[in-house]
């Protein structure tokens, strides 16, 4: 337990020093389309200009990088004899700070407009697809989007506290739509059926299932409330498709393999969760048995036994930090703390040298399954309270105890 109380001193440690650095000035979106979207004229834009520009809603399909399986939304804007322009919400940059900032949960981008050909060129560098759906506006609309996508991307104005779910490239884009439309898009929108952050997640994540599984892990039950498709947009391609007019393709991937970016279902995945789980512990047990005939065995045993319980010691441990250090509020009141957490650390290393801590280890490991089991009958008598969706997590850490409980009990020289 000294060790855990060295984890945690640390991490406040760390809390401290990343709360002392600077915090910039920013904007939520309510602020600035309060302040600065206005439906009044031309607004110094001559006419001739007005009617010879053209601005549309540009989405980039899934990449193959993590962060770009969400796929992207940008304004283009296009012109009469001058080049494109895009106004994109998804840029940061890496400072002395970025890290620091990311692992608090602040973090910073920026609305920042550059020439359209550039994007384009990463977009198909990267092998992406891209679609253009073009917005029917009137000069004064055309007028007033783009008087505020300048202030927006001006160095005072153009920084904002980003929100995976709540405050994104996708929504910034969304909100300045629903101004144009006096709010009825809103409105619309939110009449359609709901579904849960984490089931519209799932829906993106779903490619790659240990990804969606430890994702799936650091994030509570702030997630799971049914959320309107209004809510849904933060998805680029949930907003994209939602928008009237037909979407024209200005680049297409020449991948066989490459996929939407977002499937039409989410994926219940506790029974893969489960096997993989039930393997991992038949291995387990199977190198318990042939310590006893081979001292390779005994060596390889205690090596595999210490990865699993580092692996999840320090998925522990991060979600211990996100939950109670940093603004991810969408890793607070999260059950999986009460069976995986810091203590898994401590676990690992009394692994190593089973016989010496046989009693500990089993202590420890009857814990965390009578503390899942509770769990599990508290959710089923309570489903309206505790609606954190974690069975997978649920169901593989379990067997994950159990197989442990057995195999220290079984345990000999």
């Amino acid at each position: 337990m000294k060790k855990t109380a060295l984890i945690i001193l640390l991490l406040s440690l760390v809390c401290s020093f990343a709360w002392c650095v600077d915090t910039p000035e920013y904007y939520d979106s309510s602020y600035m389309l309060d302040h600065f979207f206005h439906l009044d004229g031309n607004q110094g834009f001559d006419e001739s200009y007005l009617e010879n520009t053209k601005i549309s809603i540009m989405f980039v399909d899934s990449g193959d990088v993590l962060y770009q399986w969400f796929g992207h939304l940008g304004v283009l804007v296009e012109t009469k004899d001058t080049p494109a322009v895009l106004y994109d919400y998804g840029r940061f940059e890496f400072g002395p700070d970025f890290y620091l900032n990311f692992a608090m949960g602040r973090l910073w981008y920026k609305c920042v407009a550059s020439y359209a050909f550039y994007e384009l060129s990463v977009a198909a560098q990267a092998d992406r697809d891209v679609y253009v759906k073009t917005l029917d506006l009137t000069n004064e609309e055309k007028a007033a989007v783009l008087a505020f996508l300048n202030t927006n991307s001006s160095k005072e104005y153009n920084t904002y506290l980003y929100h995976n779910y709540k405050d994104n490239c996708s929504t910034r884009i969304r909100d300045l739509f629903d101004r144009l439309t006096d709010g009825s898009f809103k409105a619309e929108m939110e009449s359609r059926p709901a579904r849960t952050y984490r089931e519209m997640a799932n829906m993106v994540l779903c490619r790659n299932i240990p990804v969606l599984w430890a994702l799936d892990f650091l994030q509570g039950r702030n997630i799971d409330l049914e959320q309107t498709y209004w809510d849904q947009m933060f998805l680029p391609v949930v907003f994209f498709d939602a928008l009237e007019g037909q979407s024209e393709q200005i680049i297409k991937s020449e991948n066989p393999n490459a996929r939407p970016s977002i499937a039409s279902e989410p994926v219940n995945y506790t029974f893969k969760a489960a096997v993989v789980s039930f393997s991992l512990g038949l291995l387990q047990l199977a190198l318990v048995y042939m310590r006893r005939k081979n001292a390779f065995f005994r060596i390889t045993g205690t090596v595999y036994t210490f990865a699993l319980h580092l692996v999840l010691g320090i998925l522990g441990t991060v979600l211990f930090f996100m939950m109670f250090f940093t603004l991810h509020d969408y890793t607070f009141l999260n059950e999986n703390i009460l069976f995986l957490n810091p203590v898994m650390l401590v676990l690992s290393f009394l692994a190593l040298k089973p016989l010496k801590h046989r009693k500990a280890l089993r202590t420890a490991y009857g814990v965390f399954i009578s503390v899942i089991l509770v769990l599990i009958l508290m959710k089923l008598i309570l489903p309206a309270l505790l609606i954190q969706n974690n069975w997978p997590q649920i169901v593989s850490i379990l067997i994950f105890y159990i197989f442990n409980f057995v195999a220290i009990c079984c345990v000999r020289e």
